[in-house]
Formats: structure tokens, sequence, C-alpha cells
């Protein structure tokens, strides 16, 4: 929706962007990020409730709309921060790698947070009720059963049915 309204946005004057689902921001190649790094506006945030700590171009994407070119270009990016922390989080890093990576990570908490702000499930949850859970078995009706048994017929021999799943059977 935003892309499609961006022409009649960009007429406006915003003092504060606010963009929700931040983690459809996969990249800063797609079109709606270069669209919302383009408005003008003083104070960007972005909500997100996917972690984004292991996934370091999502990160950098939702840093451009943030806080455009506080990190650089992309290329920039990779270089100084994205290649020596993924290298580091390899089996075989050296442990000069390791350390590079555990440098280079902690110095883009350093700038970043400046102007992010992170909540854990240990502090959310404080503030929310717990999490109730209700499972419900109910009995198929005569045309579903009519559909188990003739999908179980129609099977051929090569077909191996797990009887405990029987919907990862189905999928197969």
């Amino acid at each position: 929706m935003f892309v499609r309204s961006y022409d009649d946005l960009e007429r406006l004057r915003f003092d504060l962007l606010v963009c929700d689902e931040g983690h459809r921001l996969k990249n800063d190649k797609i079109k709606v990020s270069g669209l919302l790094a383009q408005i003008d506006v003083e104070r960007r945030i972005v909500l997100t409730g996917t972690p984004i700590q292991n996934d370091l171009k999502e990160f950098y994407a939702i840093m451009c709309v943030v806080n455009p070119n506080v990190l650089g270009t992309s290329k920039v990016f990779a270089r100084d921060f994205e290649e020596p922390i993924v290298r580091s989080k390899q089996p075989d890093a050296t442990e000069e790698e390791r350390e590079l990576g555990e440098e280079k990570m902690e110095m883009l908490n350093q700038l970043t947070s400046q102007f992010i702000l992170r909540r854990t499930q240990a502090v959310i949850s404080q503030y929310l009720p717990p999490k109730t859970e209700f499972v419900l078995f109910c009995r198929p009706t005569s045309y579903q059963s009519m559909l188990y048994n003739w999908i179980l017929t129609s099977l051929d021999s090569n077909f191996s049915l797990d009887p405990r799943c029987v919907l990862a059977s189905i999928l197969k």
C-alpha cells in the first residue's frame, strides 16, 4: 500500500514516520526500502516483533530506514561488519576471525544502540498476561471421514503412511 501511495505521500510533510512490520524490509534493494529512505522526515521508527540479529542484511535494511547513511553503503556495511561477523560464526573460523567478528559486533551494537530500543522476551513477558493454550479434538464429519478413507485406499503401495501423523502423510 505504501508503494502505491508514495506519489501522494511524498508531497506531504511529516514529523514522524512509523513503519510497522519492519521485518518485511528484507534488504535495502527492495522498492519500499528505497522509497522510505527518500521521505523527508526528521524522526523515524520501525517496529518489528521478529528478531533480526541473525540476519545482518535485514538489520541493515531496517537501519537504512531508521537512520539513513549511518552504516554507510551496503557494500561498506558488508565489508566492515557483515563479512567479519558472519565469518566469525563459522565452525572453521580462526581465533583471529572470531575476535575480529566479536569486535565488529560490539562496534555495531554501540553505534546502533544510540537509536535502537530492543526488548527481550524476559522484559516483554513482565507486561503480558500468561499464555493460555486450548487443544480441541473434534470428530470428523461424515464427509471428512469418507475423504479420509478414500485417501487411505487410494495410496499406492510405495507410499508410507505414518498413522501418528496423517496430515504429514497426506502432504508427502
